[in-house]
């Protein structure tokens, strides 16, 4: 076989050494299709009893200007200083800067966020198992496994800090097992973690 006869029958490939990992990449897309989409899709309502609380404190965010202002609505419709608005400041921000980016109310936060969270949960967990696994497969196999269990389902789905901290954690976790830890590559990565 010549150099020539290699390059006609690798450059048949659609994607560069995935087809035979191909069937496993239709089962993750099938499974977070089932599993993530169509439950947010169908329910219309956000999962899980904390979500509502954290919707209210992400839409009072958002219609607020500032900080000053969303603590002082808070306070003056409680008539209590003691509300712990301190406990995930940051996704309440986070999501409340979401909405106004995109242009959304603050309620739908609690729909897309989640969605959003369990695709780039998955992208930071499939590196992460590139490290310990050196086939593409099984790599996969383990962000399908991870995807296909009930619980973490319907734990992902969830607008809460839990989920909006994981990819962050697994990222921590990435850069700590990563030998060579080149900024440049990583790059891509930790602006969609972050």
């Amino acid at each position: 076989m010549t150099l020539s006869d290699r390059k006609i029958k690798t450059s048949g490939e659609k994607i560069p050494g995935w087809s035979e990992s191909l069937p496993i990449l239709y089962v993750i897309i099938a499974v977070f299709l089932l599993a993530y989409l169509v439950p947010a899709a169908v329910f219309l309502r956000p999962f899980g009893t904390d979500v509502y609380s954290h919707m209210l404190y992400t839409r009072e965010m958002f219609e607020s200007n500032s900080l000053s202002e969303f603590y002082g609505r808070i306070i003056d419709e409680a008539g209590d200083e003691e509300l712990g608005t301190g406990y995930p400041f940051g996704m309440w921000m986070y999501g409340s800067i979401m909405a106004k980016v995109v242009g959304v109310q603050a309620y739908d936060v609690a729909y897309f966020m989640p969605v959003l969270l369990v695709i780039i949960i998955s992208l930071v967990y499939f590196a992460l198992a590139r490290i310990f696994v050196e086939s593409k497969k099984c790599a996969l196999l383990s962000v399908m496994f991870l995807l296909s269990m009930p619980i973490v389902s319907i734990s992902l789905l969830r607008y809460q800090s839990s989920v909006f901290v994981t990819p962050v954690i697994l990222l921590i976790l990435y850069l700590n097992q990563k030998e060579d830890i080149r900024l440049r590559k990583n790059i891509p990565l930790t602006a969609l973690s972050v």
